[in-house]
């Protein structure tokens, strides 16, 4: 049987070829950023025949079963390793966020667990490898690894950042609530029945700090803009005034309202 045989120099450039590959992928893996949207779906741990499930719907829910107690269990005082005995584990449930990485240089970030029924604390690791459940003593840096099934995920809501947030915001009942960049806020011409609801005095301008409680934020009915009044305008009691404006999506874009949508700025286009 005759064929043709490549030469040497053939199955050299294919090996270079396979090499480059190879390392482009290596390369692509190992720098990607994690973002929200990839921790989002259904992940397990096994031992064995025990599964371990734990799903980040994307609504800012989530839901686990089969997770082995001790690895949900307030961190111990003792410095010793904690065994997961997997034929004694808890189901739970509460909500959740993500904490991206504050630098391009790095490609982790942090999920937080709260108002968690079932455990006493949960926290998550997001790497490119998967979701790595830290427990035990400190110390010891234990962690339990969940990797992403072939689950299909919730869907993904609307979601907006910071940035998106970033200008003027008028209202007819409200007056003008400007956000910067600087993380400082003005309110110019709020009205008196708003600055009643604030226990605030008069003012043809307030002005403090603003912030949001995570960096991508379903839109939900937790999502909210903190709103902290600046130390020179102190409440009738000598307090200061932290104010929470919940971000409503609407038709055309979203609003921000206080006290149950009472008062309600709506963002100014251009």
């Amino acid at each position: 049987m005759s064929g043709r045989h490549a030469s040497r120099g053939e199955i050299i450039r294919g090996l270079a070829l396979s090499m480059v590959l190879s390392l482009a992928l290596m390369c692509s893996a190992c720098s990607r950023v994690i973002h929200r949207d990839d921790v989002i779906g259904t992940w397990e741990a096994r031992d064995g025949d025990h599964v371990a499930q734990l799903v980040l719907h994307g609504d800012g829910t989530l839901d686990a079963r089969g997770v082995p107690r001790a690895a949900v269990s307030d961190f111990p005082d003792v410095d010793r390793e904690v065994e997961l005995n997997w034929t004694d584990t808890v189901a739970f449930s509460g909500r959740w966020y993500f904490s991206e990485a504050t630098s391009e240089s790095f490609d982790t970030g942090d999920v937080y667990a709260r108002d968690i029924v079932g455990a006493d604390n949960v926290s998550l690791h997001a790497a490119p490898g998967g979701l790595a459940l830290q427990y035990g003593y400190v110390g010891w840096g234990q962690t339990l690894e969940f990797r992403l099934s072939d689950e299909a995920p919730t869907p993904v809501p609307a979601t907006l950042s910071r940035t998106d947030l970033l200008g003027t915001w008028r209202s007819d009942d409200a007056g003008t609530l400007t956000l910067s960049d600087d993380g400082t806020f003005t309110l110019t011409d709020a009205p008196p029945p708003l600055t009643t609801q604030l226990d605030l005095p008069e003012s043809s301008a307030l002005f403090g700090q603003w912030s949001v409680p995570q960096t991508v934020l379903p839109l939900d009915e937790d999502a909210y803009v903190v709103l902290s009044f600046d130390v020179a305008f102190p409440t009738a009691d000598g307090s200061f005034v932290t104010a929470l404006a919940k971000i409503t999506p609407t038709g055309d874009g979203y609003r921000l309202g206080y006290r149950d949508d009472r008062f309600q700025w709506v963002r100014e286009e251009g």
